[in-house]
């Protein structure tokens, strides 16, 4: 069953990601991604304010929504499930998130 409400949302995705472990900071990783001008910085946009962005935006199913970034995967999870749009289109450098994002895409 699809969530429906902002607070539903933010419930499923909390559960969806319990399971996964943040990556853990490592000075020599870090340092090989600067060398490859890649920023392991990691943050999120939380869900009450990606949907509050997401209604000024007021996307149509024609639209396209591009991450660039996109960490964990919350923000394309999160408009797939409030919006109408359907062509979600994401890009991130890490790879110990995009192997997260692949496995939550399962």
């Amino acid at each position: 069953m699809k969530p429906n409400t902002i607070a539903e949302i933010d419930s499923y995705l909390q559960k969806l990601y319990q399971t996964f472990a943040y990556p853990v900071y490592s000075p020599d990783r870090h340092h090989q991604a600067m060398t490859q001008n890649i920023c392991l910085t990691y943050g999120e946009i939380l869900t009450p304010s990606l949907c509050k962005l997401l209604d000024k935006i007021n996307p149509s199913a024609d639209d396209v929504w591009l991450d660039l970034g996109s960490g964990m995967g919350k923000t394309l999870l999160t408009t797939l499930l409030y919006t109408p749009i359907r062509k979600l289109i994401s890009y991130e450098a890490n790879d110990q998130l995009t192997q997260i994002i692949i496995v939550t895409g399962k």
